[in-house]
């Protein structure tokens, strides 16, 4: 078996002519005869122009996931699912369409309510051609191909940020990201693990995909990590424990960070990757 996913939207772009890129993420995932997108960046423009540019045909997709309902991570949906002429199966969890928040400071200290949740409604989304899959729970989409479901809180240090916030019962809460899920592949040499942003903490993620499989070995583990957002003593304590995995793989995306990249490089030389736009990994 061989697994291919190439890197369709991220925050850099590679050294290929022509190539954009945003912050947002979007894998294009080929295992068998199955063809996954996994997220669809901020919008049409960029994943549009790298498939194009990168070989990728939108149009032969057999089924979409969308981490969580962040602007950046489902901002294309409805172009891809235009593209196709037929029914999609797009897996959720049904916290998706929450209206999300993020708190910024304004040039004068003051605070900023920004709208980073999905863009469309459910109903336009199916307009297109989206069937929801909607599930907290793990579960296989494909032979040997798993969505995490809701991810466990275990860790101590792995709290969701703060400046976060969700729109519940008509009141501005704080975000915990609960729909976030995360693409499990099982291979001979190991899981792949797919990451979108990682808001339940790349550690708490890690040893779910253990308890959801019951395998140890990770052949990689490739996406976004949020490790740019958060201290430094948490950026330190998610190094030193993924020192306790047996980790062949580690390709960073999106969300991690020049800081976190390069001392999860230094830590790791011989299994780091930074998966830009452009990347392509090939797994036997």
């Amino acid at each position: 078996m061989t697994v291919k996913i190439t890197v369709l939207s991220e925050n850099t772009s590679g050294t290929a002519e022509g190539l954009l890129a945003e912050h947002g993420l979007s894998l294009y995932i080929e295992k068998d005869d199955q063809r996954i997108l996994f997220d669809t960046g901020q919008g049409a423009t960029v994943i549009a122009n790298n498939a194009l540019r990168l070989g990728v045909d939108l149009t032969d997709i057999d089924a979409i996931v969308i981490s969580h309902g962040h602007s950046d991570h489902a901002g294309g949906l409805a172009h891809v699912l235009g593209l196709n002429k037929r029914e999609l199966p797009v897996h959720v969890h049904p916290l998706v369409f929450e209206d999300k928040f993020s708190i910024q400071k304004a040039s004068d200290g003051s605070d900023i309510l920004r709208d980073i949740g999905v863009r469309y409604t459910r109903g336009y989304l199916e307009s297109f051609g989206a069937r929801f899959e909607v599930s907290t729970e793990a579960h296989e989409i494909f032979p040997n191909v798993l969505l995490t479901g809701q991810i466990p809180r275990v860790t101590d240090f792995e709290n969701t940020t703060t400046r976060l916030r969700v729109r519940r019962d008509g009141e501005l809460i704080p975000d915990h990201v609960l729909d976030e899920h995360s693409i499990i592949i099982r291979t001979e040499k190991g899981l792949i693990l797919l990451l979108g942003c990682c808001h339940p903490g790349l550690i708490n993620t890690i040893k779910y995909a253990i308890q959801i499989t019951g395998e140890t070995r990770f052949a990689a583990v490739i996406g976004g990590t949020h490790l740019m957002f958060h201290t430094e003593e948490r950026l330190q304590q998610t190094i030193a424990a993924l020192h306790n995995f047996d980790i062949q793989l580690i390709g960073t995306s999106h969300c991690t960070g020049s800081k976190a990249n390069a001392l999860i490089r230094s830590q790791f030389p011989d299994r780091f990757m930074e998966c830009n736009v452009g990347s392509v990994v090939t797994l036997d």
